[in-house]
């Protein structure tokens, strides 16, 4: 607009608001005009003044928006940390922004060449050579970087853990019964994501639960009905089933047969210890009560979703989860959400886990474990000079790690990290070799850095 184009009265009709301390009749100017329509302009000075200012992801050095709207932004020079934030503007304001030099031997990580590094509190990640031990106390974990992922690994681990929804199969997790094409998912957050969210309402539902009494009104039915019972085959003997875990931890390749084997005995198992739980005396009950168990556990899905058809909850976040999931649960699935339900699994203690720059670990996918693996011997290196535990120590043979891609409702994708064997496993198995490592974006780290200062995540 010109420098005097209309008075302060015109201004104020046009934009519709009240004028308090500019005359009506007096011509204004663009600056005052602006006051009046709320535009106010944010100013970015960096140190050092040649680094590159982007405003909303524009090179610029100022930018004029209406009050309260927020600005990113992003501050970068070779050589320097880049600088990012977001800012709500209610005022004219100017911004000073002092970049922080790379450390020598250091990388930005959204900068760093693909390769292994030790990732600190400083927000900078370093090659084995370049990290001085005497900062271990700084170090968030080994970060790997590849063509085609980039994670940081924690430098702990749970062993003797289930990877849990046994006889469940998880919605939005990556499902494959293909080798290779479980070695291309590099989604192990998302699928971490769905994991939680599934089980957690899982857990829930059998928590709501009477089951002392569904088991006693299955006790009296049982006594007037006639109850079609599974079969179940001839169950192999306990050490039959060792010998053949022991062949299939030794990396061997188990026939269909022996893998049919192995799952009709860890049922067998599941439905004696719910038996014993609650006394049940005779299969007709048990099945009965499993029965009994799927159908109210329908009907809380069923009402949730009646309760979300009403207008005051739209918009609210519907379950993760339809009856016909409940339908495709197996028996066993069923019973242990109420002997196991409580039991850590995989995906919750790596969610649980907290890495010292404040990311939040995930589950990695089976991709992002077998490129780790491709990298084993410098992630071993820099897991060693940080005092990490070790991804495989003989003593305690702590070899095999859960991903979270899943092969099908009983089974689980793992990778051994002593040899790189890429095999699948039964959810609810829990044996000392059985691990789970939280992993975390690699490139969370300096946003996460930013953030305590008021930035964002």
């Amino acid at each position: 607009m010109a420098e005097q184009l209309i008075t302060a009265g015109e201004a104020a009709q046009v934009l519709g608001v009240t004028l308090d301390d500019i005359p009506a009749n007096k011509c204004i100017t663009k600056a005052e005009f602006e006051l009046l329509a709320g535009i106010v302009q944010l100013t970015v000075v960096p140190n050092p003044s040649d680094a590159t200012v982007k405003l909303n992801g524009t090179v610029a050095t100022s930018i004029k928006v209406t009050k309260g709207t927020s600005v990113t932004i992003e501050v970068s020079k070779s050589g320097y940390q880049t600088h990012t934030e977001t800012v709500t503007v209610n005022a004219t304001m100017t911004k000073n922004i002092t970049l922080s030099n790379v450390p020598s031997g250091a990388y930005v990580p959204s900068s760093a060449p693909v390769g292994v590094y030790i990732l600190s509190t400083d927000g900078f990640a370093y090659k084995r050579s370049a990290w001085n031990t005497a900062n271990n106390s700084k170090a968030v974990g080994v970060g790997v970087k590849t063509s085609k992922c980039s994670f940081v690994i924690a430098p702990v681990e749970q062993t003797s853990i289930q990877w849990g929804g046994y006889g469940t199969l998880i919605n939005g997790c990556t499902t494959t019964t293909s080798e290779s094409t479980a070695k291309t998912d590099y989604k192990g957050k998302q699928n971490t994501d769905a994991i939680i969210a599934q089980l957690g309402v899982y857990k829930a539902m059998a928590a709501g639960l009477d089951i002392n009494n569904i088991v006693s009104n299955a006790s009296i039915l049982a006594e007037s009905i006639p109850v079609v019972i599974p079969e179940h085959g001839g169950i192999i003997s306990e050490s039959e089933y060792d010998k053949l875990v022991e062949k299939q931890q030794s990396g061997e390749t188990l026939t269909p047969e022996e893998q049919k084997q192995l799952s009709e005995y860890r049922d067998e198992q599941i439905r004696l210890e719910f038996k014993e739980k609650y006394n049940i005396v005779s299969d007709p009950i048990l099945y009965l009560s499993v029965s009994e168990m799927r159908t109210q556990m329908k009907e809380m899905i069923i009402a949730q979703q009646e309760i979300m058809t009403l207008p005051e909850m739209e918009g609210g976040q519907p379950l993760p989860i339809t009856t016909t999931d409940i339908d495709n649960m197996s028996d066993e699935g069923i019973m242990l959400l109420d002997t196991r339900a409580s039991e850590q699994y995989a995906a919750n203690y790596c969610r649980n886990y907290t890495f010292k720059n404040g990311a939040v670990g995930y589950q990695p996918a089976l991709g992002e474990l077998f490129e780790a693996y491709q990298n084993k011997s410098e992630v071993d290196a820099c897991m060693s000079l940080i005092g990490g535990k070790a991804l495989y120590d003989s003593s305690i043979n702590n070899y095999w790690k859960w991903s979270s891609t899943q092969y099908d409702s009983l089974n689980a994708w793992i990778l051994y990290w002593d040899d790189g064997f890429i095999n699948y496993y039964n959810k609810n198995d829990s044996t000392n070799y059985d691990c789970a490592r939280p992993f975390a974006a690699f490139l969370l780290i300096t946003i996460i850095q930013r953030s305590k200062n008021g930035g964002f995540y």
